[in-house]
């Protein structure tokens, strides 16, 4: 029979290696950059296809801008 472990309990043992530990805070950090853009698009009520079209044209705006610097 299983038994139930705590999560942070089962990761004691894995985060002593730092390289591990390493790639835990890195993904951590995505994971909380991820919820706050998924938040900010929930409070400006925006779909998800709408947010993306924001995205998309701001993304083009920074390469032109990119592509202007090289321009000179």
């Amino acid at each position: 029979m299983a038994t139930n472990i705590p999560f942070d309990d089962y990761l004691d043992e894995p985060l002593k290696d730092t390289e591990f530990k390493a790639d835990v805070a890195a993904e951590s950090t995505k994971l909380e950059i991820a919820v706050a853009l998924t938040n900010a698009r929930e409070r400006a009520r925006l779909a998800q296809s709408e947010w993306q079209n924001t995205r998309m044209c701001y993304r083009q705006r920074l390469r032109g801008l990119k592509w202007a610097e090289y321009q000179l």
